[in-house]
């Protein structure tokens, strides 16, 4: 977790502090994977760069689910295989 964390950033749960990391993380990592800037992304996603910005950091805690769900579904960062 990152060291510059605050209470202030999340939640009081550590354990859903080190999820959103690592979320952001997954994120971050997927982006650069494909190339793509965090403006390219937003332009993607329809979510703003702003908000990809800080959802990378993990500090973003407050997201709606629907947001989320734009950016990895523009991402196909999950890399699942079907069963």
């Amino acid at each position: 977790m990152p060291r510059d964390w605050t209470a202030e950033d999340g939640y009081f749960d550590d354990l859903v502090n080190e999820g959103l990391y690592q979320l952001g993380e997954a994120i971050y990592q997927g982006r650069r994977r494909h190339g793509w800037t965090q403006r390219m992304l937003a332009a993607r996603s329809g979510v703003d760069q702003p908000t990809i910005a800080r959802l990378e950091r993990g500090k973003l805690p407050g997201i709606s689910l629907r947001r989320l769900a734009r950016i990895l579904g523009s991402m196909d960062i999950l890399d699942l295989q079907p069963p």
